[in-house]
């Protein structure tokens, strides 16, 4: 049925990596927030996609890749997410909450940067 769904609907990879993470499910996680990451979408999206497998890898104790994997998503969301202000906000809110999520979650992330802007 997933599988289905985004075929259906491209977008769908995004939220089905997300359900995956949440079901403890990290090896399909991955996949779905891969694919969902290289979709020509909104940025704020695309840093979701980005910020997503940062957990999935401290989860699979990838820490030094979860902090590289958030690093990352947290320069492209500085470089391409208003501050919600956009007409898109609840991506940008999103992508927010996932940033902070991830710091949370990894070891040493916080000295990395502050995604309360």
């Amino acid at each position: 049925m997933a599988g289905l769904a985004a075929k259906a609907d491209p977008a769908n990879r995004l939220v089905l990596g997300m359900a995956e993470y949440r079901q403890g499910h990290f090896a399909d996680a991955v996949n779905w927030l891969q694919d969902a990451a290289d979709l020509d979408q909104e940025s704020a999206l695309t840093v979701q996609a980005c910020a997503m497998p940062a957990m999935v890898e401290q989860q699979l104790n990838q820490t030094n890749q979860g902090r590289a994997s958030l690093a990352s998503a947290k320069q492209l969301a500085e470089a391409k997410v208003p501050r919600l202000d956009g007409s898109n906000w609840e991506d940008e809110f999103g992508a927010r909450l996932l940033l902070r999520e991830a710091q949370a979650l990894i070891p040493g992330a916080s000295r990395a940067g502050n995604t309360d802007k």
